[in-house]
């Protein structure tokens, strides 16, 4: 909710002993996120010493000196108050006189230079130099970091959620293996065998120093330096069986939105949110460009960096930056929250469908929505949701094999796809609420109204205009939702379900309880040839 930090999307892996295995230790699943009994920090932002909480060591390569100039300018926008110091690790073997007086130079002035005794390199010694490196030069410092020089890191951000996740032995960072953590419950892995790895991306990951100790000195780790850089990473925590709080956050890392990056599933919209940790994939100039413009039109980042660490710097909204960018998340959130006030002390007469009376007396303050939507049928048709041919596989009647928008055919208005829901509804006397955007005539509504079931006429996309982009119905329809519930304040239940594959079993008001979510749930989704269908088209 605004104003809050939802926990991270955190599995917990401990490495334990286990005396049925030949290999003689089996992951097993910890506590999530929000069962955690999160460790008091070490120290505070800066201990006695002056060493920062974090350290990050940010790859770069010694001829590079125009990234690094970037990387210094953006990072200069939060000021001293956090607690992170970025330094440059520099593989510095074979170098000639002229360049190494370059960064002499260089170091001189910026002091944010470290010097490995490697040459350079990316998946050959570098990382395990860098890390050797950091725990002898910051005795102090609790958090060692690895980054990519074409990551923005948000610092404020990155110093608030280390002070929601466990302290000791963390792994932190965005899960390479994509959320398979759940799968390897009970799975021995095989020493020689590490393709079942838990393992972090190489844009941004983060590690404690209790965790890094329990690997850094080992003889197996010095001798398996080599590899993909953030593979091998992980590789060492398993080989060690360090027990590992291994948090993985998809939410606040994600790639920045270039051409790049969209080929991919893990790009976000500059503005989606206000938590981001780190954003990947900067790679031309132009990237860094809009990125910059963006962080100038947020005209709180500077003053709010200068507070404690518990400050969000991109908690204000962004209009008009970049031509096609839209206003933050949260401040939409927020809009929202306040139109529900608005909605709920005075609805307008086009949103009232039950008068208070009628909501209390004839529905007991519950109410069923659901939606009928088709003024978007070339979202339906790419989409594949809402057409011929997915109902007709749905009702295993397949008509023929359609993958492509350029052979599906969008269902218009026909009262035989949600004639299962009507007459179950009707039979169980709830009061139904069944929202469309126009193709339900005068005629269609006047018959099939009744007192408990009833329709109103929305418009599903006037919401693009307000997000500058374009949802598809099955996403825009909660806007709609949203504001019927806040125009009726008297129904203190509501359930919103689909309506073509749903039949009411019975009135489900008097069990429901107040106060509490009750969501639907598939045990065996992937048993459905239609769901299984829909899947794959995704990428599954």
């Amino acid at each position: 909710t605004p104003g809050t930090r939802y926990p991270v999307v955190t599995s917990a892996v401990a490495m334990r002993m286990a005396s049925s295995s030949k290999w003689g230790w089996a992951l097993t699943a910890g506590p999530r996120a929000a069962e955690f009994s999160v460790s008091p920090e070490p120290m505070g932002c800066h201990d006695p010493s002056g060493a920062p909480k974090i350290v990050v060591g940010m790859m770069s390569m010694a001829a590079v000196t125009s990234r690094r100039a970037q990387q210094r300018r953006v990072l200069s926008r939060f000021g001293g108050k956090h607690c992170t110091r970025v330094v440059f690790a520099l593989g510095v073997v074979g170098l000639g006189h002229p360049q190494f007086q370059a960064l002499e130079t260089e170091q001189a002035v910026h002091h944010d230079l470290a010097y490995l005794d490697v040459v350079e390199n990316m998946d050959r010694g570098k990382t395990h130099a860098w890390f050797t490196y950091a725990l002898r030069k910051f005795p102090n410092t609790w958090y060692f970091a690895k980054s990519d020089d074409d990551s923005f890191i948000n610092l404020a951000n990155l110093d608030a959620q280390l002070r929601l996740l466990p302290a000791q032995r963390l792994y932190y960072g965005f899960d390479c293996r994509h959320l398979q953590a759940h799968k390897l419950e009970g799975y021995f892995v095989d020493e020689h065998d590490f393709r079942s790895v838990l393992f972090h991306c190489g844009e941004f990951y983060s590690l404690s120093r209790d965790l890094l100790e329990c690997t850094m000195g080992a003889p197996w780790t010095k001798e398996h330096v080599n590899g993909f850089e953030d593979q091998i990473t992980g590789k060492w925590i398993s080989h060690e069986k360090c027990s590992v709080n291994y948090a993985t956050d998809m939410f606040r890392f994600a790639d920045f939105p270039n051409a790049h990056s969209k080929q991919h599933v893990w790009w976000q919209e500059l503005g989606l949110h206000d938590d981001i940790v780190v954003l990947h994939q900067l790679k031309q100039q132009q990237d860094w460009s809009v990125l910059e413009n963006w962080l100038d039109a947020h005209s709180a980042l500077t003053e709010v960096s200068q507070q404690h660490v518990d400050a969000t710097p991109f908690r204000q909204g962004v209009e008009n930056v970049v031509p096609s960018m839209s206003r933050s998340f949260y401040a939409h959130v927020h809009d929202m929250e306040a139109k529900c006030s608005r909605l709920s002390q005075k609805p307008p007469p086009e949103l009232v469908v039950w008068n208070e009376s009628e909501a209390s007396e004839l529905c007991g303050g519950c109410l069923l929505v659901a939606n009928y939507f088709t003024s978007n049928p070339e979202w339906q048709k790419a989409s594949g949701w809402g057409t011929e041919e997915s109902e007709n596989f749905r009702k295993k009647k397949r008509l023929r094999d359609c993958k492509s928008a350029e052979c599906r055919t969008p269902i218009g208005f026909d009262f035989e796809a949600m004639r299962i829901y009507y007459e179950s509804a009707k039979a169980a006397r709830t009061c139904i609420l069944i929202l469309h955007d126009g193709g339900m005539n005068e005629p269609f509504l006047q018959h099939y109204r009744t007192d408990r079931i009833r329709f109103l006429q929305v418009d599903p996309l006037s919401y693009d205009k307000v997000y500058d982009r374009r949802f598809g119905l099955n996403d825009a329809r909660y806007f709609n939702v949203h504001e019927v519930m806040c125009s009726h304040p008297g129904m203190v239940k509501v359930f919103f379900s689909d309506l073509f594959d749903v039949k009411i079993g019975k009135r489900p008001c008097g069990e429901a309880e107040t106060g509490k979510i009750y969501i639907g749930q598939d045990d065996q989704p992937m048993a459905s040839p239609w769901l299984a269908s829909r899947f794959e088209e995704m990428g599954g």
